[in-house]
């Protein structure tokens, strides 16, 4: 799924020690750090964790997995590091805000006297932009930095 609906990257960890293992640890603490997250449905595959997070789960607004639907986090070993692509999909969020964008705030700006079709049109999509727009900005950065953080101290490597 192309932008907005989805967000792909990777990065790479160098390490000392059997990358394996390595693997295993950082396995492990992504299942934890998703677990704690509050994630839905974290599921384990070959070297790589699925989850469902979203924003209909009982968190705080400032959880960091709010604006995802679901994601994929792969790992693989490669000499002397390892390789971590992640995709991250805000389908959720995007229907939701959409959705409310046009239902809720739709009918009070068209029933505005003083407001053209241009001005409620400029509302609406300024409304979207800053309700999608600024948590998908906001995600698309601080997901990767905290992966990253994660990986930096489940292995001890530093992130390439």
């Amino acid at each position: 799924m192309p932008f907005p609906l989805s967000k792909s990257g990777s990065f790479r960890v160098v390490t000392s020690g059997p990358d394996e293992q390595n693997v295993v640890a950082l396995e492990a603490a992504l299942f934890d750090w998703l677990a704690d997250k509050k994630a839905r449905r974290i599921t384990r595959s070959d070297h790589g964790i699925n989850f469902t997070a979203g924003v209909f789960r009982l968190v705080m607004n400032w959880n960091i997995l709010v604006p995802v639907s679901s994601g994929e986090i792969r790992l693989a070993a490669q000499g002397g590091g390892i390789e971590i692509s992640y995709h991250l999909r805000f389908t959720e969020m995007f229907v939701v805000v959409t959705a409310a964008v046009i239902l809720l705030l739709g009918p009070e700006l068209l029933s505005a006297p003083n407001l053209n079709a241009m001005e409620v049109t400029w509302l609406s999509l300024s409304a979207w932009l800053w309700l999608f727009g600024a948590n998908y900005l906001v995600a698309i950065f601080r997901i990767p930095n905290a992966l990253k953080n994660l990986a930096h101290q489940a292995t001890g490597g530093s992130i390439v």
